[in-house]
């Protein structure tokens, strides 16, 4: 039977699609429709405002308080559209055949909306006592971006009296069991040199130059990895990564560039440490490229900062998260994935966690992202089962 496309979790993803929550613009318009949302449901709920003007996490509980919960936790944020020719209104859902297009339908906003077409019943059992353990709803801000709501949150989680159970992060997996995942760690590279008139480049310093040694260091080290993966690995592909991402520098064609740019990005795995990749770039910067440089020119300078650490979920042995989203979805099978989630940042608290939610990732950030309906049935299907599961 095909899923219906007049279902609660369908009417709420509309309006949680019609939020422009782009991570450069404020959350707070879906935040407090969503706190009026659950409070009207029986949850008590928590605004929690961010330390950005105009963000704010979300927490939300139904249930005894003094016993650990279940905690469901989505990010509300979703990519920007410019520059993506879409079809559709991105902020308007769009129904098509057995899909829902529209910005966040997959990332994932879709996993919200079946927690919150859940939430009227979760409310109705927390009052006449039916909740032998609470469930806690938690959206984040800026997932998308540099992850500040996760890292918030993490104060507040591990400060709470009863602390949950297990953790289920609803990112798009094709509702399959994720367990773990790599890292993400984006650097900013800068060569900093001297513009003057190319008639004449001798006088300036052109920092393209010393640039293009740091691109070919860093295709290097990733060559060197990719030539050895990891032993029993189970991602794909069985090793850490390197992107470089993005490479700007030069004001004019008749200047020498006076500085040159690099963002790039290493994805590790929870048994690689990233950290002495950048150190091996950082001593090729300042003991063998800076110094010959500069013996052309004294102006030649270089800098690497970390932009963001994305932290890796590291699978756990007789992880009771995944056994619980096992017996949810009735999939056996625990995975990994190569994308990253703010189950890295909740797992410094030591508490179980599983990615879980429906959409697959392939559809994500990209112009007429989409959701399969039969997606978000299954994902209807797996909340009714954690009522059961909460009631039990």
């Amino acid at each position: 039977m095909s899923p219906t496309t007049q279902t609660p979790t369908i009417a709420l993803l509309k309006q949680l699609v019609a939020f422009d929550t782009t991570s450069h613009l404020s959350n707070l318009a879906l935040i407090e429709w969503a706190a009026s949302y659950l409070r009207d449901a029986g949850f008590a709920v928590t605004l929690l405002p961010g330390q950005e003007a105009g963000k704010a996490n979300l927490f939300a509980l139904a249930g005894p308080a003094d016993q650990p919960s279940i905690m469901l936790t989505g990010h509300s944020d979703v990519v920007p559209v410019a520059d993506q020719d879409w079809d559709t209104d991105p902020f308007a859902l769009t129904l098509k055949g057995d899909r829902a297009y529209g910005r966040g339908s997959c990332d994932m906003k879709g996993f919200l909306a079946s927690v919150l077409a859940a939430a009227p019943a979760v409310g109705q059992a927390a009052r006449a006592g039916k909740l032998k353990q609470p469930l806690a709803v938690v959206m984040t801000f800026d997932e998308e971006t540099l992850m500040t709501g996760a890292d918030e949150f993490l104060a507040h989680l591990t400060n709470m009296a009863a602390p949950p159970a297990a953790i289920i992060i609803g990112e798009p997996t094709n509702m399959q069991v994720v367990e773990g995942h790599k890292s993400s760690i984006i650097h900013e590279t800068v060569i900093y040199g001297l513009g003057a008139h190319s008639s004449n480049p001798k006088l300036g310093a052109n920092a393209l130059l010393p640039m293009a040694e740091v691109v070919q260091f860093i295709d290097r080290m990733a060559a060197e990895i990719e030539a050895k993966p990891i032993a029993g690995s189970r991602f794909d592909p069985p090793y850490s990564t390197f992107n470089l991402g993005v490479l700007s520098g030069g004001t004019a064609h008749n200047t020498t560039a006076p500085t040159a740019r690099l963002i790039w990005q290493i994805r590790t795995e929870p048994s690689d440490d990233w950290q002495p990749y950048v150190q091996r770039l950082e001593q090729f910067l300042q003991q063998e490229l800076m110094p010959r440089w500069q013996a052309v020119h004294p102006a030649f300078r270089a800098e690497n900062h970390l932009h963001e650490a994305r932290l890796a979920l590291k699978p756990t042995p007789n992880n009771p998260a995944a056994e619980l989203a096992a017996k949810l979805t009735g999939h056996n099978e625990r995975r990994v994935v190569a994308y990253c989630t703010e189950g890295g940042v909740f797992q410094q608290a030591a508490i179980p966690i599983v990615i879980c939610g429906p959409g697959s990732i392939d559809q994500a950030h990209q112009a007429n992202e989409w959701v399969a309906l039969d997606q978000l049935a299954q994902c209807d299907r797996f909340m009714e089962r954690l009522m059961q599961h909460l009631q039990a």
